[in-house]
C-alpha cells in the first residue's frame, strides 16, 4: 500500500499521484495528459475518464478493463 500525505492510498507501482491536484492516474501516459505548461488540466479536461476504482485513465487504456478481462 503506497499512501499520501493528503489521505490517498493505492497499489500498484505504474500508478501516479499528482502532488499537486492529489488525483491518481493509471500511468505515465495519463499522468501527462493532464499537465500542461506546469499546471494541472481537469481530469476531463484532458480526454481523462475516471474508472470504477477512481483512477483517471485514458478511455481506450487497457488497464481500464477489469483484470480479468481478455486474459487466458
Amino acid at each position: 500500500m503506497i499512501a499520501c500525505a493528503c489521505g490517498a492510498k493505492w497499489t500498484g507501482t505504474g500508478r501516479c499521484h499528482c502532488g499537486s491536484c492529489h488525483k491518481l492516474y493509471s500511468g505515465l501516459t495519463a499522468f501527462d495528459a493532464h499537465r500542461k505548461g506546469g499546471e494541472c488540466l481537469l481530469p476531463g479536461d484532458a480526454g481523462l475518464v475516471k474508472g470504477e476504482d477512481g483512477v483517471w485513465r485514458s478511455p481506450s487504456d487497457p488497464d481500464a478493463a477489469p483484470w480479468w478481462e481478455g486474459r487466458q
